[in-house]
């Protein structure tokens, strides 16, 4: 298998912040407790007030938006030099959309461990480097959200096996996951909330680096972040993260990044870019 990165983005599949055990608790999702005990979580924050899969899906590749018709199959490789991807989606309009832009996308309709193992190795003419696999809730319904959970923790696990026992270079997985609407509040934890009343109020704080894009000033949505999740030795810096729940995504040490520079921190640890921030 030439792919070096796995992206699974999970879109949806959270509805509001809030006691997460009517979603997790029963749950049998051990793989996805280990990859964020071994790893850490961030935050990406959208530079739009509104959220389409579209819109999303342009931010993560790394584009503000495709009002302007520049998020094409050429453009991208142009960015991450020459970088193959892949996309895996069950979104019929995301597919319509991304094949209209020149990506080579594929649709799953019966979304379960197998079928995504079959698409992910299937032989290609091209050397993809990169898959993104796009996976939306059948409903809303707790039992659809809970069944998606299930195919990805048996996905992953299958993945880190079949690395194992092929011995091959090291696949980074990722894991990306998405309120269903945009105006999710995520509070702070104690101990942030703390750093912040200990500032005192005579002190201007430097800006953000979510503050800038190009140079230029933004003002990034504060709610419905995207929780990344990065398990990817030896870069990873591990936190305080101990398993898959949303009270211990907002531990993660990753910090919060503009959804519109993700891409570039997988990019960069293919050998494509030069590191983004610090």
């Amino acid at each position: 298998m030439s792919i070096r990165c796995v992206l699974f983005w999970l879109d949806g599949i959270l509805s509001k912040y809030e006691d997460d055990s009517s979603l997790l608790d029963g749950l049998s999702i051990g793989v996805l407790d280990k990859f964020v005990e071994e790893g850490c979580v961030g935050q990406l924050l959208s530079l739009q007030q509104h959220d389409t899969t579209s819109l999303n899906f342009s931010q993560l590749l790394g584009f503000e938006s495709d009002s302007d018709h520049k998020v094409t199959y050429n453009t991208f490789k142009e960015k991450y030099s020459n970088l193959s991807l892949r996309l895996i989606t069950s979104s019929q309009s995301l597919l319509q959309d991304c094949n209209t832009k020149g990506f080579d996308s594929i649709l799953v309709n019966n979304v379960n461990c197998k079928d995504l193992l079959n698409e992910i190795n299937k032989p290609m003419k091209e050397k993809v480097e990169m898959v993104i696999i796009h996976l939306e809730p059948v409903s809303k319904g707790l039992e659809d959200r809970r069944a998606l959970l299930t195919t990805l923790d048996q996905t992953v696990q299958s993945l880190k096996q079949q690395q194992e026992q092929q011995q091959q270079f090291e696949t980074y997985i990722n894991i990306v996951i998405s309120f269903d609407s945009p105006n999710v509040t995520v509070p702070l934890t104690e101990q942030q909330q703390s750093s912040q009343q200990s500032i005192p109020s005579t002190f201007i704080p430097p800006k953000q680096s979510t503050q800038f894009y190009n140079g230029k000033p933004v003002e990034p949505r504060q709610t419905s972040p995207m929780f990344a999740i990065y398990s990817h030795a030896p870069w990873t810096r591990k936190d305080e993260s101990k398993s898959f729940r949303l009270d211990q995504f907002i531990r993660g040490c990753n910090g919060k990044i503009l959804t519109i520079q993700y891409l570039k921190e997988l990019a960069f640890k293919l050998g494509k870019i030069p590191k983004y921030g610090a």
